[in-house]
This record gives C-alpha cells, structure tokens and sequence, in this order.
C-alpha cells in the first residue's frame, strides 16, 4: 500500500508536468495573437515553461489539499502567475526596478515597446480578475520582497540571521503567491502553513543553485556556509515543521497525506542533494567550497541513482507523514 501511494504521487507529479507544458504552449500563442511584443525569444521562452510548470505543480499540491480538483478558470490563472514570475524577475534585475516602480508601470495607462512591459501589463491585467481577497496583498508582498533580496548580491556580509530571514519571506511568500491564486480562501493555520512550505523549498532551491549562486557572489545559506550539516539540521527541522503546520489545518487527513505525499516528490529531491553535498564535506568541521569544481556542486537530478535514491526518500517520508497525522 505504501509503495502504491507514493508512486501514485509521483505519476501524479508527472501528468502535472505534461499538462502544464501544453498550458504554456496555448499562452504563447495567445501572447502572439493579443500583444504586439515581439515574438519571446528562446530563453525567456524556456524559463517560462519552467515557472508555469512550478506553477501547475504547486496548484496540485494545494488543490489535493483542499479535495478538489483544479477548475478550468483557476488554470489558466495558475498558466499567468507562472508566466508572469521570470519577465518580472528580468524587470527587477536587468532594469533595477523597486516592485513599487513595477506595479505603478503596470497599472499606468501608458504605453511602452519594452517587450517584458507589454507582456507583464498583458499578464497583470489577466490576473485583475482573480477572485481570492488575499490575492492582491500577497501579490505586493512578493514584489517587496524581491526588492529585500538584492542585498544578497551587494558586498555586505549578511548575518545568519538576516539570510534566513529573506530565505524565509522570499521562499515563502513565492508560494503563497502560488495558492491565492485559487478561489477558495486561506484557511485557519493554512497561511502559516505555507509559508513554511515555501522556506523549505527555498532551501532546497538554493542547494541545488549553490554553484551559480556562488560564481555571481549571491549570499545565501550555502554560498556562507562553513558548514553545511547545520543547514541540513534546519532542513530537516524545517520539514518536521510542515508536516506539524499541515497536520494542524483543518482540512480532511486524507487530502493532507495526499497533499504531503504529491510535495514529497520535491522534498525527496532536496533530500538527495543535500547528501550528495554533505558527503564533499565530510567528516571535516569546514565546508570550503573553493575547494570543488562545478561537476561536485551539481546536483543531477536525470541519473537514475538520483530517480530511485528520490523514490526511497519518499518511502520514509510516508512514515513521517503518517506518524503525525495518524498517531
């Protein structure tokens, strides 16, 4: 039963990721048709897949939660948010835009030949009709947060305490951003659920992004770290942490181990990486990342050691997962 269930999520996980690469697909044409952007060129192209495919993942993780299936119209708001995510990524960073500056452009009447402008005023627009009342607040919490977050890249060496604390709202906040833009309300206890959800899933992101993040001198916890088997204590906290945060919801128990079981997938994933970095450090008190090359730092997830080691971890995240919910 056990084997059964989570490799039920991860089929789950994979039809998910097939439907949200034909959703993309119907959006770059309707971007065609409605916007005079030029066509989006191949990069822009690729990484919006990817977000509309994190996009579409994370709505099957809340909608499980909730026990009820995606509906037709939340889609294609799940397809914009995800769409929307990388081209005011690039405004930010490439124009060194305040999210304040953004959101006033986007609302302004004005016109610009920008292509990210045309697409992201088109996308915004689209998202005006979201019905969930948190949808806006969050929204403008997710820019500002952005803006926080460049100090990562300034020469300031930030604290412990300040790098979690971003890694904490970016991560977050991202994925809060995810589940408003479903109908149905925040639940009681669910807000602070996710937003746990979302820190764990920021580590994992800046595990796997440890190398890049090191070559353009991004502070996170891993690029400071000295020694990563205390990030991989407040990993695993982290995670005992959602699984009591989930398991505190008022949702139905089933859908919550469902839900956890689809979110395994990815934490399963970070699992695998943060070993395949813990095993550089070793048994020495000092993590010195200018000691390895990129191929050490790389985590890849196509090998299919990775595939089944993944699998595994899931298995004993199952028994986590239901010695909480069950006990």
């Amino acid at each position: 039963m056990k084997y059964w269930k989570v490799a039920q999520a991860y089929l789950s996980s994979a039809i998910v990721y097939r439907k949200s690469g034909k959703a993309a697909q119907q959006l770059f044409i309707a971007l065609k048709k409605d916007t005079p952007a030029n066509s989006v060129n191949d990069l822009l192209r690729k990484r919006i897949r990817l977000y509309v495919a994190i996009s579409f993942i994370c709505a099957e993780w809340f909608s499980t939660l909730r026990g009820k299936k995606v509906s037709k119209k939340e889609s294609e708001f799940i397809t914009l948010i995800g769409a929307v995510t990388p081209i005011i990524d690039d405004l930010i960073d490439e124009q060194q835009l305040t999210s304040t500056e953004i959101i006033a452009l986007l609302e302004s009447p004005e016109k610009s030949n920008d292509t990210h402008f045309i697409l992201a005023k088109y996308i915004y627009s689209k998202l005006q009709e979201i019905q969930n009342p948190s949808f806006q607040e969050v929204m403008k919490k997710a820019l500002k947060i952005q803006d926080d977050s460049l100090i990562q890249l300034g020469s300031r060496q930030l604290s412990n305490q300040e790098i979690k604390s971003i890694t904490y709202d970016k991560g977050g906040l991202a994925t809060l951003l995810y589940r408003v833009v479903l109908d149905h309300p925040l639940e009681n206890g669910e807000e602070k659920a996710q937003m746990v959800l979302g820190y764990v899933m920021q580590q994992i992101n800046d595990a796997f992004d440890i190398y890049k993040d090191t070559e353009s001198k991004f502070q996170t916890a891993f690029t400071t770290s000295n020694n990563l088997h205390e990030n991989y204590d407040t990993f695993k906290k982290s995670i005992k942490s959602l699984v009591v945060s989930y398991a505190e919801t008022n949702f139905n128990r089933k859908d919550i181990e469902k839900s956890l079981l689809k979110i395994s997938v990815v934490l399963s994933q970070g699992e695998v990486c943060f070993r395949q970095l813990l095993n550089l450090q070793g048994d020495n008190e000092q993590f010195l990342i200018g000691q390895f090359k990129r191929k050490d730092l790389i985590c890849d997830m196509e090998k299919t050691s990775n595939i089944w080691k993944t699998f595994l971890q899931s298995l004993k995240f199952y028994d986590q997962v239901r010695n909480a919910l069950y006990k």
